[in-house]
């Protein structure tokens, strides 16, 4: 009965010793340039990461959304520069109030991941279809047509007044 309790308890020890410690990262000054970005804007983020052991990967997920929803997340390899992880995207939703970014580093297969922070976006302007016709993003629908109407009553109205002479 000892040798069965000695023997679990090495064998528990030796499974706890060899239990894989995930590394510390450190994510420290990201930047986003422009700070304040307009809709379909070009952005450049720049993160300083470290390790005590060595870094395998670092990539970005960035998602944009508005206040209904998100685009679906896009996954970005960050490129190592000057001691700098960093990136250059291009906004592509034009609705986009906001966008989010998660910066996860790979170290030994493992993936760590710093979580999302969001970046306030000012959407492109709605012109709808710039002035030419429609609503143009904030008439009435269809309200061009009433100078259309007047015109084809003012016809009528003459044609009936030329008849009757």
């Amino acid at each position: 009965m000892k040798k069965i309790l000695t023997a679990t308890i090495v064998l528990l020890s030796l499974c706890l010793s060899s239990a894989i410690v995930n590394a510390e990262v450190d994510v420290e000054d990201v930047t986003v340039d422009p700070a304040n970005p307009d809709a379909l804007d070009t952005v450049t983020i720049t993160a300083t990461i470290t390790s005590d052991d060595v870094i395998d990967d670092v990539i970005i997920r960035i998602k944009e959304c508005d206040d209904n929803m998100c685009l679906p997340t896009e996954n970005f390899d960050m490129t190592l520069l000057n001691g700098k992880y960093s990136i250059t995207h291009k906004l592509t939703y034009e609705k986009a109030t906001y966008f989010s970014y998660n910066i996860v580093t790979t170290i030994n297969g493992t993936e760590i991941e710093a979580g999302f922070t969001n970046v306030t976006v000012t959407p492109a302007s709605n012109g709808g279809n710039g002035g030419n016709g429609g609503d143009g993003g904030n008439g009435i629908p269809g309200f061009e047509l009433i100078p259309l109407f007047i015109a084809t009553l003012i016809v009528i109205f003459y044609l009936r007044r030329k008849r009757s002479r």
